[in-house]
């Protein structure tokens, strides 16, 4: 079978609620994390669309996406991509 689009997720509960971590792709961190989520909502809404409803996700269902940052002290970050 062939891709030509692949997501890589992990689902987890955090205090009994829902969550899908998408860890594949990673997000870049632009220069702020405004210019990030910015970045997500013109490149990669369908995504989240395609995750966070149904049929592979639902209403409570609370999203991230892993943000790397190729120079800096923090080497990863969350987005949180169901409020979008």
């Amino acid at each position: 079978m062939l891709f030509n689009k692949m997501i890589e997720a992990v689902d987890t509960h955090t205090s009994g609620a829902p969550t899908r971590i998408i860890y594949n792709p990673l997000t870049p961190c632009l220069a702020n994390m405004a210019q990030t989520l910015a970045y997500w909502k013109n490149n990669h809404d369908w995504i989240r669309k395609s995750l966070m409803f149904e049929p592979r996700g639902y209403s409570e269902m609370t999203g991230t996406a892993i943000v790397l940052y190729p120079l800096s002290f923090f080497k990863r970050s969350l987005l949180w991509i169901d409020i979008l």
